[in-house]
């Protein structure tokens, strides 16, 4: 597992995405962008939808099916 930190800077995020030299089996994003929200889909588009995670906020024109974070953080609770 690798972490990387954007810091809610969706420049960077895109940075970060057409730099990576592996693939992984999912990616986990916590969409929340201080500047650029409107380009969000554009940027998050670049990771493809069936590994893709989306925690704390839906992102319209992404493509998939994604369960809301609350949702699976109560699943998680009750597991415990």
């Amino acid at each position: 597992m690798d972490l990387f930190v954007y810091n809610s800077d969706l420049s960077y995020l895109n940075t970060l995405l057409g730099s990576l030299t592996k693939t992984y089996d999912h990616y986990v994003l916590f969409p929340h962008f201080k500047e650029g929200r409107d380009k969000a889909p554009d940027v998050i588009r670049k990771i493809p939808t069936e590994k893709l995670m989306l925690l704390g906020k839906f992102i319209e024109d992404v493509p998939g099916s994604f369960l809301r974070s609350m949702k699976i953080m109560n699943r998680i609770s009750i597991m415990r």
